[in-house]
């Protein structure tokens, strides 16, 4: 996985750059764009923990109830945020 901050300090944006094989969870809403071979996923837990409680805990503290999670297929793929 490979970021990069640009059009600092502003309008700041992270482009990620992920292999094959490697994944991202950001919060809902925070993606600008991303390459058309990524698979996206929604869920309401990071990947290998969590439920429905820590989703609700995530939103009492302000943050979104929905994770997305970007793996590219079989070529390497970018993701802004």
């Amino acid at each position: 996985m490979q970021v990069e901050l640009l059009h600092r300090p502003g309008n700041t944006a992270a482009k990620i750059t992920l292999q094959p094989g490697q994944a991202c969870t950001a919060e809902s809403g925070s993606m600008i764009a991303m390459s058309g071979h990524m698979n996206l996923t929604t869920t309401t837990h990071k990947r290998s923990s969590g439920g429905l409680l820590k989703a609700a805990k995530r939103m009492l503290a302000g943050e979104s109830l929905f994770l997305n999670h970007f793996q590219p297929g079989q070529k390497p793929c970018e993701v802004w945020l």
